[in-house]
């Protein structure tokens, strides 16, 4: 889903790095509790601060999922107040220490629990670099979709030559 609606309150670019005691601000899907969708907030928090292994991205669609249900409902816990989300894409805005496959500016799509946020900070092993002529919509569609096809003809039937798979 396109999360620029969510996010037309967000704080201008220009207000968001005004002095390193002051942690950026983002928008945010959150609950604190499990229930149906009347638990959803929509909030304003501080971002955590970067750890080495992470990068910062500035999410321009999130996937929505039967997980993101699940989470919600409390089917599948998480630790509460949690931000919904498993799948996004972005834009890389700060790096943590030694990177080199990586750089500010570059496109990337992730996997983990949090992407319902304009801003939200990844583990690098959860990213990879969107291709040139890969639209955002789908490549953050093919994250979890893509995983779940993975599994699938990997782990629970092992596809062969000969095999038939219909994909729909």
């Amino acid at each position: 889903m396109n999360l620029s609606h969510l996010f037309k309150r967000c704080l201008p670019k220009s207000q968001l790095y005004q002095s390193s005691t002051r942690l950026l601000q983002t928008k945010c899907v959150r609950i604190h509790k499990t229930g149906s969708t009347d638990v959803l907030t929509n909030e304003s928090i501080d971002v955590p601060n970067l750890a080495s292994n992470e990068i910062q991205i500035e999410n321009e669609f999130a996937g929505l999922n039967f997980i993101d249900t699940y989470h919600r409902s409390g089917l599948y816990p998480l630790e509460y107040p949690a931000i919904l989300g498993c799948e996004g894409c972005g834009t890389i805005t700060k790096l943590g220490s030694s990177f080199e496959d990586f750089k500010e500016g570059d496109r990337v799509a992730y996997y983990q629990v949090g992407s319902y946020s304009k801003y939200v900070n990844v583990k690098n092993s959860n990213v990879v670099k969107v291709p040139d002529g890969v639209s955002s919509d789908v490549a953050t569609a093919c994250i979890v979709q893509g995983m779940t096809a993975h599994y699938l003809t990997r782990s629970t039937f092992q596809l062969k030559s000969g095999d038939v798979c219909v994909i729909h």
